[in-house]
């Protein structure tokens, strides 16, 4: 309340090069936008993907409007993403898509620490057969190495299907 007496706003915060850490450390999230901080200003501080778990769900997307595009100013990298601990409807309401995920890394070991279950990644994003290809996930080794169950990846991932007669090849493991 001093330094808003005092007529210091976020602005001045980032003339002055203040670094978001700092301003983090010193005041609680509640405190940071009833100053007027906004999510632009925040990224101009230099905010790290750590400090977003700071604040609470209903606060970065009533009153800081996040979204998948200003998440992505960030530069996270899947790693990072993932230690936000969003769900994958979280993650959805975001607006972040499969083809999305995929640039940034996601494959069946990298998606992993998100803790969503197969049928939640079907559900939200709906890859198609060679998008979870692409992702390794029709790769045994690569999907129990990464701790997938072998059983949810037989019930959930779609059968792959040839040109042939009819034939449908499910999986195989």
């Amino acid at each position: 309340k001093t330094m808003k007496m005092l007529g210091f706003t976020p602005a001045d915060a980032i003339q002055d090069r203040v670094r978001w850490k700092r301003v983090q450390y010193n005041y609680t999230p509640a405190e940071l936008i009833d100053f007027g901080f906004r999510w632009e200003d925040m990224v101009a501080l230099g905010i790290e993907p750590q400090h977003v778990n700071a604040f609470s769900w209903n606060v970065l997307k009533n009153e800081l409007k996040l979204n998948a595009a200003k998440l992505m100013q960030l530069n996270m990298s899947i790693s990072e993403l993932s230690t936000l601990n969003f769900s994958c409807a979280q993650f959805h309401e975001l607006g972040f898509n499969w083809p999305l995920l995929t640039r940034l890394g996601a494959n069946v070991e990298t998606i992993r620490p998100f803790k969503w279950s197969l049928q939640d990644i079907k559900t939200y994003w709906s890859p198609s057969i060679s998008q979870w290809i692409q992702a390794g996930f029709y790769d045994r080794k690569r999907l129990v190495a990464a701790g997938w169950p072998v059983e949810d990846a037989r019930m959930v991932l779609p059968a792959l299907t040839q040109r042939n007669p009819g034939r449908s090849i499910r999986l195989n493991f």
